[in-house]
């Protein structure tokens, strides 16, 4: 059984990591991406869950035009993570409702964008896979005991 726990605390490490990583490039892509003017329909504070944390976060949403008129609620194409209501609040007063916003767009597809070119949520689980990778093996050396 132990076995079994060490094996699965690798496979979801991994996992983890890739796609974190896979994120993270992402990210750094969407440096480069070309901006437009958009306004924020709606800003408020709404209890969340993300990777097992609980927590509030901010939830935007925001119209922008390119070729034609999009919708979105993506704030970092990166993720966030579940924040304190203070903190969340805090990023809501960052974009009230009918502020005029910057909106980061991929110019292969405009239906993709961001307001922040961050990854919070990407390093936060690239830390968690990390932990997973350090457990298994602490495992396989013996010093943990499952």
């Amino acid at each position: 059984m132990a076995d079994l726990v060490t094996v699965a605390l690798f496979g979801v490490g991994i996992a983890l990591l890739v796609y974190s990583q896979r994120v993270l490039a992402r990210t750094q892509q969407s440096g480069y991406w070309p901006s437009t003017s958009g306004t924020v329909t709606r800003s408020e504070v709404v209890s969340a869950r993300r990777y097992g944390q609980s927590g509030y976060e901010a939830r935007i949403e925001y119209t922008y035009k390119v070729d034609r008129e999009y919708q979105s609620n993506v704030l970092s194409i990166g993720g966030t993570v579940a924040t304190t209501r203070k903190r969340a609040g805090e990023r809501c007063e960052r974009y009230p409702v009918g502020s005029q916003v910057e909106v980061f767009y991929d110019s292969s597809n405009p239906a993709t964008a961001c307001l922040e070119r961050t990854a919070e949520g990407a390093k936060f689980m690239t830390l968690v896979a990390c932990g997973l990778l350090v457990v298994a093996v602490l495992s396989l050396l013996g010093i943990v005991e499952f």
